[in-house]
C-alpha cells in the first residue's frame, strides 16, 4: 500500500490526471483514507504496460483524506510509477 497523495491540513485532493507504468502483471487500485475507505478506481494491468485514462476528475470530498493506492498481483512495488496532477482546495 502506498500513499499516493496526503494533503494539507483542512484541504481536499482534487486529482485531475493520472498515469501509471508497471513492470509486473496485477492491478492497481486507488481508496480516499485508508483501505477501509473509498475505491476511487481499479485498474488491471498486463506486464510491462502504461495507462493513462482520461479521468475527469476524482474528487475527495472530505477534509484531509489521504489518496492511497494498493497493488495485486506483483510483489512490492516492484517497478510502479504513479504520477498525478491535481490540487488541493480548502
Amino acid at each position: 500500500t502506498i500513499a499516493v497523495w496526503t494533503p494539507l491540513t483542512s484541504t481536499q485532493v482534487k486529482v485531475t490526471n493520472i498515469a501509471i507504468s508497471k513492470n509486473n502483471a496485477g492491478t492497481i487500485a486507488f481508496y480516499w483514507g485508508n483501505l477501509a475507505g473509498s475505491k476511487v478506481a481499479e485498474f488491471i494491468m498486463s506486464g510491462s504496460s502504461n495507462i493513462s485514462p482520461a479521468i475527469g476528475i476524482w474528487e475527495g470530498t472530505a477534509y484531509d483524506r489521504t489518496l492511497f493506492a494498493k497493488l495485486g498481483g506483483a510483489s512490492g512495488t516492484d517497478g510502479v510509477r504513479v504520477n498525478l496532477t491535481g490540487f488541493e482546495l480548502p
